[in-house]
């Protein structure tokens, strides 16, 4: 191994924020003023040049195509993919920026630890069944998902009925030959009796990371009327579970982040997922939209079902999505791959 030292003496702190302010502040802020959309790809281009420039400039040639990223600290609120090799003029323009995910294939752990126990540990159980989809949101006609809908770009914080959660679990509990629940079939107490039968397990809901407290951070299911449940699923609950999953999916907002904790790292769902027996775990850094996720997460499957890793599944659908679809980073990179990342079981 190689040690290199980068002293902490250029604002780490401030580009973080700069980066990450520059990719999300123009899609979430409460108000899109022109100030704020001026300002913030010229943040993001200024704050991830940079950024590339102290962590990843000096040990450039020691890196091989696939790298596996242990976050420290704020670090831990990046994607590494979207740092800028290169950098256009016009920050405008993000189709010909030069990214990091251009040359390596990227995905991360919590520590060197506990990616080798994801990588040896043999579940308790074997999984019987391949592939358990839940669209808690979903409230359309599941004989009309093939149809064409009307999507806005509204985020999945809010609470509201998410179209295309719908189409997304459909196409990919067909491609993986699995089982799938849609509104008021995708309660919390279902997931919680059938999730550890499934090796593969893919939530499309809403989110809600808690940056104060991280054992509050939650997804949500269904509303059941005269339950005992309250529908969200915290992270202190998540802890309880005995999953048996090779993978989690988490196509949610803000699942890979929540509280920093001084020596422990990130609270958040997905750390928590891999604490009940996930052995990898795709999750997010912000809040995603409905229509581009979807698109995003049924190209990673059919690389999986293809005999890709998880990591070269992600890379090629956000390669594809960033040419056919969106170049802004704010849709393609806040997916992240955590653990395992080899190809699944046949």
């Amino acid at each position: 191994f190689d040690v290199v030292e980068v002293k902490n003496n250029f604002g780490l702190d401030s580009l973080v924020r700069l980066m990450r302010g520059g990719i999300t502040n123009y899609h979430v802020a409460e108000f899109k003023t022109d100030a704020i959309r001026n300002a913030s790809p010229i943040a993001y281009t200024e704050g991830a040049s940079k950024l590339y420039e102290k962590l990843i400039a000096p040990v450039k040639k020691q890196l091989k195509k696939h790298v596996v990223i242990v976050p420290d600290g704020i670090l831990n609120y990046i994607p590494f993919e979207a740092l800028l090799i290169k950098k256009d003029e016009k920050a405008f323009h993000f189709r010909d920026h030069t990214y990091l995910l251009d040359e390596h294939c990227i995905s991360y752990d919590y520590s060197a630890t506990l990616l080798s126990e994801m990588l040896d540990t043999s579940h308790k159980t074997e999984p019987r069944k391949p592939f358990l989809g839940m669209a808690p949101y979903f409230t359309g006609d599941t004989s009309l998902l093939a149809g064409i809908f009307q999507y806005d770009e509204d985020m999945r914080k809010s609470l509201q009925p998410i179209p295309a959660a719908g189409q997304e679990i459909a196409n990919i509990a067909k491609l993986m030959k699995g089982d799938a629940y849609y509104g008021n079939d995708a309660t919390e107490d279902r997931f919680a009796k059938l999730s550890p039968q499934y090796r593969i397990i893919h939530l499309s809901t809403h989110g809600k990371a808690n940056d104060k407290m991280g054992d509050y951070s939650y997804l949500t299911f269904t509303e059941t009327k005269d339950s005992v449940e309250n529908e969200l699923l915290y992270v202190r609950e998540i802890y309880n579970l005995s999953l048996n999953a090779d993978m989690v999916v988490l196509s949610a907002c803000e699942t890979g982040i929540g509280q920093l904790q001084r020596g422990e790292g990130v609270v958040s769902l997905a750390r928590a997922f891999s604490y009940a027996g996930a052995k990898s775990i795709i999750t997010t850094l912000w809040e995603v939209t409905d229509e581009k996720s979807k698109l995003l997460m049924i190209d990673f499957y059919k690389n999986l079902v293809q005999g890709k890793s998880k990591e070269e599944a992600l890379w090629h659908a956000k390669r594809r999505f960033m040419k056919k679809v969106n170049s802004d980073p704010f849709y393609w990179s806040g997916f992240i791959g955590i653990g395992d990342m080899r190809p699944l079981k046949k």
